[in-house]
């Protein structure tokens, strides 16, 4: 999710009766700042960017500080560093509310395709449940109104921010109800084709409304992509597009050169982050250039030409590494 969503989940959670309950009223606002900017902290992994490692980004984010024991040590940490700013407050009291930030940021990016290592560091594995785009305006409208309510509707505040997360839950709610349906619907126009042997069935979120789903049906050597629409009749509008998995014109020779060391370790990587990976190569003046991406991010049915974590690998015309690139 978003960096905004993240804070105005923790700070209408806050606001709902946890910090009420945890903290003397003189600091209860104090303490919504608090797990408010908790809810932002495992995305300090982030700095990686900063990194040469063109991959920095795919081999640490959402990895320990977005785990279920790295996010205790997260919360751990923050709470003895923020003591002092809770004068009289027990480190138990600061650290179930450093807990509940830093937790809630881990349980809505677990919503998104991205995927949350959350068993790291015993399993080296990523978790979702494909519930929501990382962005998702209506979702972070319904955080936003519902916050600023509480601060308007002075009278009962706590009521209106328990208000506020049942609207939140059920929307989310709402969100894996739809996407069931539109498994569903997938895999009942999936028994129709005539592609061989189905070795996966996932549906995806897509942009910007919980209507909006990409359908992915995998074979040994194909995908087939369908962008669903809920609000259509499914029967007349799942029409599928063939996608190999490697391109066609993709020589051998070229596939030789980016399956050396020190190349790799990075295309593994990627492929681990990947859950349905494409290669592709284009001749660019003399050499020639390696795309790796991911079709889960794709946008059929969008009109939005856009496709993010797209490994780029540039060769020379012998075949040797000129630079390597993530966008």
């Amino acid at each position: 999710m978003d960096p905004v969503t993240h804070g105005l989940a923790g700070g209408l959670i806050a606001k709902s009766g946890v910090a009420h309950r945890l903290l003397p009223a003189e600091l209860e606002n104090r303490g919504v700042a608090l797990v408010a900017a908790c809810a932002l902290a495992p995305d300090l992994d982030a700095i990686v960017e900063l990194s040469p490692d063109p991959l920095a980004f795919l081999r640490y984010h959402r990895g320990l500080t977005h785990s279920l024991l790295g996010g205790l040590a997260l919360a751990a940490l923050l709470a003895m560093v923020l003591a002092p700013l809770f004068p009289g407050v027990s480190r138990r009291r600061l650290l179930v509310l450093t807990s509940v930030g830093v937790y809630i940021h881990i349980l809505l990016d677990l919503l998104s395709s991205y995927g949350t290592v959350l068993l790291y560091p015993f399993r080296w594995e990523r978790f979702t449940l494909d519930w929501m785009w990382t962005f998702d305006p209506t979702f972070l409208g319904i955080l936003l109104c519902c916050l600023l309510a509480v601060y308007l509707l002075r009278q009962a505040p706590r009521r209106v921010a328990t208000v506020g997360i049942c609207m939140a839950v059920g929307y989310v709610l709402m969100a894996g109800a739809l996407q069931w349906v539109a498994v569903q619907a997938l895999a009942a126009e999936a028994d129709t084709l005539d592609i061989g042997d189905i070795r996966n069935i996932a549906v995806v979120p897509a942009p910007f409304v919980p209507l909006n789903w990409t359908g992915i049906v995998e074979t040994d050597d194909h995908y087939y992509r369908a962008h669903i629409e809920l609000g259509q009749k499914l029967d007349t509008d799942i029409r599928f597009v063939e996608v190999p998995k490697v391109r066609p014109g993709v020589n051998s020779s070229t596939l030789h050169a980016v399956d050396n060391e020190p190349l790799r370790e990075q295309v593994e990587l990627y492929e681990w982050f990947a859950r349905f990976p494409v290669v592709s190569v284009e001749r660019e003046g003399v050499g020639q250039t390696v795309r790796y991406y991911d079709l889960r991010f794709d946008l059929p049915g969008l009109g939005i030409d856009q496709r993010p974590y797209v490994f780029t690998v540039r060769l020379s015309p012998s075949g040797e590494i000129l630079s390597t690139s993530l966008k």
